[in-house]
């Protein structure tokens, strides 16, 4: 059998893979190479095997200064430095300290009283730098080594929804002072239970859906349709109901974007027939309705969106947080990218609509500019931190929302994945 013939297989389950990471490419690889000798046929079943446990969402980690894994079970870390910026190669890093997930737990109330507290603007700094020095303390001295190193630019962070690290409120040290480390590096993650896809480090987006959540103002809305609609060249859908997303969003694939502004309820107990049970966090809808994480990806015939590997940005409070389902604890983010999308960017905490809105501006034009999308968050985030220094003297609650807003915001994607919108 020729070369060719063999190498047009190999791209024709490449390609099937590709289109679908669900895909029993194996079988298909048994089904095209029956014919053939056993020696060529032995050859494709092997690279078919090393297809099917790859993952491409690593090809958007060769970007970075240092990729980093969490593990789930025992919390260990493993490092390694794909630009070689660091002399370590799958190196283990230790652990975290044994309390990390309680200690996470304690540190998301305190971020949670800031907002009931307001107090002055240097007070609600301190507080911050407090919580990333706690932060700090829960990591290994030889990770703390590493992130403290001025060479360090560029993060990737695999991590479990059941210890959702939130790195980029580390504090570090510098020959002049302490800063978080989201002020220092771009920072990626993703999470190691979810399937990866391949990627084009390049991802075009002609049309975008617009998920109008519940408000305390509906008119706030506005001002995120008019920044997407500044850079989307395409047709703009707007959706304000669950069945809406369903009918014109997730049954088509005319979408390469999604972006929802509004309330998501948390997961909360509820009674059911005598007994009590955990209602999943939902995604509200200005219509009263909304989507439960249990939703996404269930029915066949809602996954034509998710076969173009969209981008989706999740603008209310909490929307990464963690949830306990019958199958284990997982995130709106996890839920997203298990169904085959490209990116995520979320929220770790309580954010305010205005100046939520103020951050998804900055993005969606830092986007336009074929800027990264870690790196576009990163300038996002600078943007409204000004803006929160512009009330230090005078308001204190706007210098709070627009403060804890601005490093409220993490994304889940490949390092090096850009936009362009045609």
């Amino acid at each position: 059998m020729s070369k060719a013939k063999t190498q047009a297989i190999l791209d024709e389950l490449l390609e099937r893979v590709r289109s679908d990471p669900f895909a029993d490419i194996l079988s298909d690889a048994e089904r095209l190479t029956a014919t053939l000798p056993s020696e060529t046929r032995d050859f494709v079943i092997g690279v078919v095997q090393a297809l099917a446990v790859a993952d491409f969402s690593t090809e958007g980690q060769a970007e970075a200064d240092l990729s980093l894994v969490i593990t789930s079970a025992d919390h260990a870390i493993r490092g390694s430095s794909p630009k070689h910026v660091f002399d370590i190669r799958e190196a283990d890093l230790d652990k975290l300290r044994e309390d990390a997930r309680e200690a996470l737990s304690r540190i998301r109330n305190r971020v949670a009283n800031l907002y009931d507290e307001r107090g002055n603007p240097n007070d609600i700094r301190r507080e911050l730098f407090s919580i990333g020095r706690e932060l700090t303390d829960l990591l290994p001295q030889k990770l703390r080594q590493l992130l403290e190193s001025p060479k360090l630019t560029r993060l990737h962070l695999d991590i479990a929804p059941q210890i959702d690290f939130p790195i980029e409120l580390v504090l570090v040290d510098t020959d002049e002072s302490e800063v978080l480390l989201s002020g220092r590096a771009e920072i990626s993650r993703w999470y190691t239970e979810s399937p990866g896809f391949y990627h084009e480090k390049n991802y075009k987006i002609q049309h975008a859906a617009l998920a109008v959540g519940r408000l305390s103002n509906a008119a706030k809305f506005q001002s995120e349709e008019q920044a997407i609609g500044a850079v989307v060249q395409g047709e703009t859908t707007r959706i304000t109901s669950r069945g809406e997303l369903f009918e014109k969003v997730f049954t088509k694939k005319e979408h390469q974007l999604l972006h929802y502004k509004g309330h998501i309820a948390k997961q909360v107990q509820q009674k059911v027939r005598g007994s009590i049970t955990q209602a999943p966090p939902t995604l509200s809808f200005a219509k009263g309705d909304g989507l439960k994480l249990t939703d996404i990806g269930v029915v066949k015939k809602e996954r034509c969106f998710f076969e173009n590997s969209p981008v989706i940005f999740l603008n209310g409070c909490d929307s990464a947080l963690t949830a306990s389902l019958i199958g284990g604890e997982t995130t709106f983010p996890e839920k997203f990218l298990s169904v085959q999308c490209a990116a995520v960017v979320a929220t770790i905490w309580e954010v305010s609509e205005v100046p939520a809105s103020e951050f998804t501006r900055a993005f969606y034009q830092e986007l336009q500019q074929g800027t990264r999308i870690s790196l576009a968050l990163k300038l996002a985030r600078e943007d409204v931190l000004k803006k929160a220094a512009a009330y230090s003297a005078t308001d204190n609650l706007e210098f709070l929302k627009y403060f804890l807003t601005a490093h409220g915001y993490v994304y889940y994607g490949p390092a090096d994945l850009t936009i362009s919108f045609d």
